[in-house]
């Protein structure tokens, strides 16, 4: 693993990439602390792929910096790329052999001969019983369990996942998920970019949401999703309760749902207040719930639409 005292494992600062006159990457700047699963959210085509290209060196920026474990990929490719493992687009192996002989492969490519740690990928990534088949009959969740696995070759301290479930059922989905859980509990730092909303929220400690190349909001899940916890109430009468809950004061945004329900954007620290205003007032209350922040709903908000839009680029 790197040796850099860097304590962000990437670091974009004002990256920029242009295809003729259209801005695909527009002064990307964040950083990615070491340790976390940070997660790269965006619409299809809002510039995720570019940016993780210009990462790892495969794509040169118009301008800015891209440090990758302390290093410019620029100027120090060598001490970037044997500490970091990628895997980007789908997994391009050799169909006629068997995954574990793909794995060996790859790893004699990258000058690793380790049997051994091949056997621990293989244990890690969750395809123990499906080593010896051939990769041509893999499914699609088993080609990015060992597209997972090549990236992981070397021990390297950074891993980057371009869209790891694109295609996947939920049952892959999940599976992909809990592989990622365990990369991070094992040293990893890992940076997966997604489109899927639930996905981010679901699995990763921080998170950058970019919109047509432009940054929008990053930083620790908790922060993004302040503000954006509701109160749900089962309550008779939900439209006039709704009326009533409209004169309590900083209260602004009070809907009933399609199940008759009361959705109340506030912090759970009100709950007593809502409650009791709503008793006092000759309601009947049968039930009052938490629920937490939802990611769909703060990407539309700083975005304006939903993530399965399409645009031009990547």
């Amino acid at each position: 693993m790197s040796t850099s005292s860097s304590r962000s494992a990437l670091e974009f600062d004002q990256l920029t990439k242009r295809f003729g006159e259209h801005v695909a990457v527009d002064a990307m700047t964040f950083s990615v602390p070491r340790g976390s699963i940070f997660g790269f959210l965006g619409p299809n085509g809002a510039g995720k792929t570019t940016t993780i290209g210009m990462a790892l060196g495969l794509i040169p920026p118009s301008s800015g910096t891209a440090r990758v474990l302390g290093f410019d990929i620029r100027t120090n490719p060598s001490e970037v790329l044997q500490n970091v493992g990628a895997m980007v687009e789908r997994p391009a192996f050799y169909p006629y052999l068997s995954g574990r002989m793909n794995l060996q492969v790859f790893g004699a490519q990258a000058g690793m001969d380790d049997r051994s740690r091949i056997e621990e990928i293989i244990d890690l990534v969750g395809m123990s019983e499906r080593a010896n088949a051939k990769f041509g009959g893999y499914s699609t969740g088993m080609k990015q369990r060992i597209g997972i696995g090549a990236a992981l070759l070397c021990d390297p301290e950074l891993v980057i996942l371009d869209e790891p479930t694109n295609g996947l059922d939920p049952a892959g989905q999940r599976e992909i998920r809990e592989l990622v859980r365990r990369l991070s509990e094992t040293g990893h730092t890992v940076f997966v970019s997604s489109h899927i909303l639930a996905e981010i929220q679901e699995v990763c400690s921080h998170v950058a949401i970019i919109n047509r190349g432009k940054l929008v909001s990053t930083g620790p899940m908790s922060e993004i999703l302040a503000g954006t916890d509701q109160l749900v109430i089962d309550v008779d009468r939900p439209e006039d309760a709704r009326q009533t809950l409209l004169n309590i004061p900083d209260l602004e945004k009070v809907v009933v749902d399609e199940r008759q329900r009361l959705i109340v954007d506030v912090s759970l620290d009100r709950a007593p207040e809502i409650n009791q205003t709503l008793v006092q007032s000759g309601f009947a209350v049968s039930q009052l719930r938490h629920q937490e922040g939802q990611l769909e709903e703060r990407f539309l908000a700083l975005t304006g639409q939903a993530t399965g839009s399409e645009q031009t680029n990547g």
